[in-house]
């Protein structure tokens, strides 16, 4: 699957907020 950066983040809000919990909850994550 070849997806391009741009279209990875063109999704609906609530799939982004989704992906962007998931991403807060991963132990790499450092704010």
């Amino acid at each position: 699957m070849a997806v391009q950066p741009n279209q990875q983040f063109n999704m609906d809000p609530s799939s982004q907020q989704s992906f962007v919990r998931f991403f807060k909850s991963l132990p790499e994550y450092k704010e």
